[in-house]
Parts: structure tokens; C-alpha cells; sequence
């Protein structure tokens, strides 16, 4: 991403983001993910050439037992040192590894159906 953009897109007042950060979110059962990407779509476009930008590392199929806002609870516990601003759920970059294992640490110790996914809709180019 050559330009930063809105974590919140048409709120100026939002956090600017950057290729420096990841973000760790997650999704509502029983929302599908396909639809949360396309809130991403809307929300991540540059403001130079209006594509979006981001990529989709990794993520998750929970079973209705296994609770999103526990595990974003304690990544930011455990990273929170490395958080961008103590309201967002966004990273230094150079942590990505550590949280992804801690993510599937804690996934694996709550319940073992876990099915990671990686790399899905990659659209990291820049402008």
C-alpha cells in the first residue's frame, strides 16, 4: 500500500493504517466470512487509485462453541504492547507470526476441529 488509509473509511477522525500493521478481526456467528471480506473491500481502498488493499493471511472455521471475543480478548491481552492505539485491534506487523501461533495455540487448547485457512483473497498490489 503506497498511501495509508482509514481503519473507518469516510471517518477522518479514524485510525490511518499502513502496511507496518495487521489487524486482527473476527466474525460474528452466523455471519459468513465472505460477507465480512466485503466489508473489508469497502473499507480498505486506497486513496489514490481506489483499490482495495489488503490481504487475508489466515483465518479460522469456529464451531458455535468456540467464542471469537474470547480470543481477540487475549491476543490483545498478551500483545498489548504491541498494539497501535489501545482502542483497535490492530498490530505491529513484525508480530504476525507470534499471533497467528498464539491464535491457533489457543484454538487447539479450546477444541481441536479447528480448520485453519490460509492465504485467501490476496490483493496486496500496490497502485
Amino acid at each position: 500500500m503506497k498511501t495509508p488509509m482509514l481503519s473507518r473509511r469516510y471517518v477522518p477522525t479514524s485510525l490511518k493504517i499502513s502496511s507496518d500493521m495487521i489487524k486482527v478481526g473476527k466474525v460474528q456467528h452466523p455471519r459468513p466470512f465472505e460477507e465480512r471480506m466485503k466489508d473489508y473491500r469497502g473499507t480498505y481502498k486506497c486513496s489514490k487509485c481506489n483499490k482495495s488493499h489488503f490481504s487475508v493471511v489466515s483465518y479460522w472455521e469456529l464451531t458455535e462453541d468456540q467464542d471469537p471475543n474470547m480470543i481477540e480478548k487475549i491476543i490483545g491481552q498478551e500483545f498489548s504492547d504491541q498494539k497501535i492505539s489501545s482502542r483497535y485491534e490492530y498490530y505491529n506487523r513484525s508480530m504476525k507470526t507470534k499471533i497467528l501461533n498464539r491464535i491457533d495455540q489457543l484454538l487447539t487448547t479450546e477444541q481441536k476441529t479447528v480448520t485453519p485457512k490460509t492465504n485467501q483473497s490476496p490483493s496486496n498490489e500496490d497502485c
